[in-house]
């Protein structure tokens, strides 16, 4: 059953939830991810292994990405005029998009060697790749319809032949893959595709998204409340049974969203403008579990967008004193 809960007792259990604190003290060692050119906008994902994949800006295109440590290896093939890497597994797989003579393709980079991935029948060329469990599944989209791929295989999500109209966000190791469908009323819904059907997720609004899943089929994105307020909320829904997270600053109208959520349940995301990481019904803003030392150089974690299942964090940050824009990566201390 879905929990719905009013504004108002939404708001209130906000509140109490945002002023715990953390069970035990923590703190993690920050790490500026070097780029091939400039920091780009697209999210990071981190993978069990500690890898990263992104993207650069280099001259204005959008460059794949992958960090096996600290050193940014350019993954973008010859030909291609901009790509970006959306998703990484432990086994070295690498999924995207490329954008070749004006159309875009599904990657796959496999210990950066290339393919293009396989069309859905009856659509023109596979758009993009959007996510990679560790059994080497990837799930994505072909002309517009939401995808899966095992090996040279593609399959529609949805089992019609055609496929829902949607972008997946992730996968976990069942194959139950999440992400977002259209709806012509709200623009887009959080859904899920498992067993050939597609399950809409959604609070007590019209408009919600799905950002992530883990292997015990939890998912996380944010939704709203009402049909009547576009403001987002943190989201984690369990099956399809939703519950609205915490929020660092408690309102109606104060926006949070969940990008990420790992196999010990820890989610990631932001809050009130700032990352933000949530442990049961606790919500910390990831800033304050930085060193002072950090935090004077005027360092500030805007948000998380990707975590581990050993608790490695990265996302975007920018400092306050240099104006300064980079990818980072959270590491806990011992």
């Amino acid at each position: 059953m879905t929990n719905t809960p009013s504004l108002l007792t939404a708001a209130c259990l906000a509140l109490s939830s945002s002023l715990a604190l953390p069970a035990q003290a923590e703190s993690y060692k920050f790490e500026v991810l070097p780029t091939l050119g400039s920091p780009a906008t697209g999210a990071l994902s981190i993978a069990n292994n500690n890898w990263v994949a992104g993207n650069s800006s280099v001259s204005g295109a959008s460059v794949a990405t992958l960090w096996k440590k600290k050193k940014p290896l350019n993954y973008q093939p010859d030909g291609f005029s901009s790509t970006e890497a959306l998703g990484l597994n432990a086994a070295g797989d690498v999924v995207g998009w490329g954008k070749m003579d004006n159309n875009l393709y599904a990657l796959h980079w496999q210990h950066g060697k290339y393919r293009t991935l396989p069309a859905l029948p009856g659509s023109p060329y596979p758009l993009l790749a959007t996510a990679v469990n560790e059994a080497g599944q990837i799930a994505g989209v072909s002309g517009d319809h939401a995808v899966l791929w095992s090996g040279d295989t593609v399959t529609s999500l949805d089992g019609s032949g055609q496929g829902s109209l949607g972008t997946p966000t992730g996968i976990n190791a069942a194959g139950t893959v999440v992400g977002n469908v259209v709806v012509y009323s709200s623009g887009l819904g959080a859904a899920k595709w498992t067993g050939g059907q597609t399950v809409r997720l959604r609070m007590s609004g019209l408009y919600s998204k799905a950002n992530g899943i883990n292997d015990a089929d939890r998912a996380v994105g944010c939704s709203n409340l009402s049909d009547d307020t576009i403001t987002l909320h943190a989201t984690r829904w369990d099956g399809t049974a939703g519950t609205v997270l915490a929020d660092l600053s408690p309102s109606l109208y104060s926006s949070s969203c969940a990008n990420a959520i790992n196999n010990a349940d820890v989610i990631v995301g932001y809050s009130a403008g700032v990352a933000a990481r949530w442990t049961g019904d606790t919500v910390v803003d990831l800033n304050l579990l930085l060193t002072q030392a950090v935090r004077n150089q005027g360092w500030q974690l805007d948000d998380a967008t990707g975590i581990n299942n050993a608790g490695l964090i990265v996302g975007h940050a920018h400092n306050t004193v240099t104006g300064e824009s980079v990818f980072y990566k959270l590491t806990p201390k011992q």
